[in-house]
């Protein structure tokens, strides 16, 4: 992915992967709120880059476009049912890109707040223990940052190719 240029290169997509990394690291730390928990600021930049992209393609490129949209050696009678079923896969694609991170990063806080909620009663010496104990759950919620950056960098950079038959 890194070789092929999509208007204007790849600076766009770097800087998305790190923006969302950004958003997922400063969610880890106590007492904050991340932007990316929320599915309306998922939604928007969904959205935002999927329209963008999509309406480019549709004008730009329309003949492609509806040459992908409907499949080779099908039925006449089912071409527009198939058509309309091709447009709701793609329109859905956006939807499915924030809602899978949202899910993602409140599942991870949401375990590392279960596992540390017994700790308000327990006593200092003991409380050690568990923090230790938890360290390593701690360090996945780093990696899944890290990860769902990355996933859904790249899943946005193959879902907006598509429209432009790149």
């Amino acid at each position: 992915m890194v070789g092929k240029k999509l208007f204007g290169g790849n600076l766009i997509y770097v800087s998305f992967f790190l923006y969302i990394l950004q958003f997922n690291l400063f969610g880890i730390l106590p007492y904050t709120f991340t932007m990316t928990r929320q599915l309306n600021i998922n939604l928007y930049f969904s959205l935002t880059f999927f329209f963008v992209f999509f309406l480019l393609g549709w004008f730009k490129k329309y003949e492609i476009i509806l040459a992908h949209i409907t499949p080779l050696g099908r039925p006449n009678v089912l071409a527009p049912f198939l058509v309309f079923i091709e447009l709701i896969r793609r329109l859905i694609r956006p939807l499915t890109l924030s809602v899978r991170l949202t899910v993602n990063i409140i599942s991870g806080h949401i375990l590392i707040e279960i596992l540390l909620s017994p700790l308000e009663n327990i006593i200092i010496r003991l409380k050690f223990i568990f923090y230790v104990l938890i360290l390593p759950i701690f360090f996945l919620e780093i990696v899944v940052c890290f990860v769902q950056a990355f996933v859904i960098s790249s899943l946005r950079r193959l879902y907006l190719r598509e429209p432009l038959g790149h």
